[in-house]
């Protein structure tokens, strides 16, 4: 019996790093985690901020009071639609925006009117967009880029 004491003394400290080592996987687990929830967490800002823009910059195209306007949406939707979006818009969004950009190439600013269906379009898809991404709880995913 004393010598499974005297064992049991020995391996003491055995028991306290084990305790550690567990403590320590809990501890980068957590943290690590929590670095992914937040990088996560920036991209749907991101992703937000990027389709509330593209909403605004096609309704403008619509809705510009100036041509001075009117330039700088087409000029914002030609770098959203170029750019910015290629990220995360899905096949429905970029065929949307394909759509208006072809119509757009050819409308000068007293025919901006003529844009309001192609406008209203590419909303509702990032409307949809938006309301997939929520009920996925905003889990990030890429789609297949478009016309590459």
């Amino acid at each position: 019996m004393n010598k499974f004491l005297e064992t049991l003394k020995n391996l003491g400290w055995l028991g306290t790093a084990i305790v550690t080592l567990v403590a320590g996987i809990w501890l980068a687990t957590t943290y690590f985690n929590e670095q992914r929830l937040a990088y996560s967490k920036s991209f749907s800002d991101k992703q937000l901020e990027i389709a509330y823009l593209a909403v605004d910059t096609v309704g403008g195209l619509v809705s510009a009071r100036t041509s001075e306007k009117w330039e700088e949406y087409k000029s914002q939707f030609w770098n959203i639609y170029l750019g910015k979006l290629v990220l995360f818009e899905t096949e429905d969004t970029a065929s949307r925006m394909e759509a208006l950009s072809r119509v757009l190439e050819t409308t000068t600013f007293k025919e901006r009117k003529t844009l309001r269906p192609y406008a209203l379009h590419v909303s509702k898809s990032l409307r949809d967009f938006i309301a997939e991404r929520n009920s996925n709880d905003w889990r990030m995913s890429f789609q297949k880029l478009i016309g590459l």
